[in-house]
């Protein structure tokens, strides 16, 4: 019994989320043996994520962000340590 191969894409339009595609993005923290602090944004602009960053990070902290290269313009001093996903492993 032949089935057509399953499509694994999440629906909706490609690209970066917004509130209005239905499709928010979602800013997650986590200090290391600390509290989590999530939260939902309008977009992921420059100006939406970086208020966020300088309330809930301490200056000169070494943070652990994915590729997005919006985190290399920040003017908050913070040393960033990109990690690429490729390497990440999942359950």
């Amino acid at each position: 019994m032949d089935r057509p191969a399953r499509k694994r894409r999440l629906k909706g339009a490609p690209g970066r989320g917004t509130l209005e595609k239905d499709k928010p993005p979602v800013l997650g923290m986590i200090q290391r043996g600390g509290q989590v602090i999530i939260n939902m944004l309008p977009n992921v602009k420059k100006v939406t994520i970086e208020p966020f960053i300088k309330k809930h990070v301490a200056q000169q902290s070494q943070v652990y962000t994915d590729e997005y290269n919006i985190y290399l313009s920040f003017t908050t001093p913070i040393r960033n340590k990109p990690i690429r996903k490729k390497c990440l492993k999942f359950g």
